[in-house]
């Protein structure tokens, strides 16, 4: 593409984007209220519902990452459905805000967990996510890793369908356990991440094109003399 012009035209109808990275990480490598490691957001720590009992720090050998992984558990009988859960107070809920001049395109939530030693536990979550306009459920994952000896697993939720944000979202996590085990044990988790797609303002992406064009302009300018 020998004209700079053309050039310029071309990467402006190009989609400016960073490209998928995992924006935060909750890894409770020092307890429950451990800040989460970010990029290109703002995360605020996690809230606990009143319908959960005081979070656990867990033993090392359930962890994934540092030494510790979250051990969460019921203050009642176990919700047997989102609605239930969401009216019992039995989640748990962060924040992400991405940095001035950007939007996030969300593109999944993933975490690793396990049971502690058996299935009394809440063995479903569901992700909730609020960018403004009120919580809309985004999917639900079955957790089946039981047994103390148990290396847990990873678990993913795509998240599809969500417009990008530019203020705050909030993300709530729903524990509950459609069977109707009543929960008398932790459920563990750790590695709680989330990723997306950062989006800088048109203002960068023209900052950026136009950069890149210059080599061109000057070769340009070069092959007239």
């Amino acid at each position: 593409m020998k004209n700079p012009i053309s050039a310029l035209l071309f990467l402006l109808s190009v989609p400016c984007t960073a490209g998928a990275a995992t924006l935060a990480t909750y890894a409770f490598a020092n307890g429950p209220a451990t800040p989460p490691s970010t990029l290109g957001v703002t995360a605020g720590v996690i809230a606990y519902g009143p319908g959960l009992g005081t979070p656990q720090t867990s033993a090392a050998t359930f962890g994934t990452s540092g030494a510790n992984a979250l051990g969460l558990f019921t203050n009642a009988t176990t919700p047997t459905t989102v609605p239930a859960a969401v009216s019992a107070n039995s989640f748990f809920t962060f924040t992400l805000t991405p940095d001035p001049g950007t939007s996030v395109a969300f593109t999944g939530l993933s975490l690793w967990a396990n049971y502690s030693g058996d299935d009394r536990s809440a063995n479903e979550l569901a992700l909730q996510i609020d960018s403004g306009s009120g919580f809309q459920t985004i999917g639900t994952v079955v957790m089946n890793v039981t047994g103390a000896a148990s290396p847990g697993k990873f678990y993913n939720i795509p998240i599809s369908g969500l417009d990008p944000v530019e203020g705050p979202a909030t993300f709530r996590v729903v524990m509950y356990d459609s069977a109707g085990v009543t929960w008398s044990s932790f459920t563990r988790m750790d590695d709680i991440a989330v990723s997306g797609t950062i989006i800088p303002e048109p203002s960068s992406c023209l900052i950026a094109c136009a950069a890149s064009c210059l080599p061109l302009l000057r070769r340009n300018r070069r092959s007239r003399r």
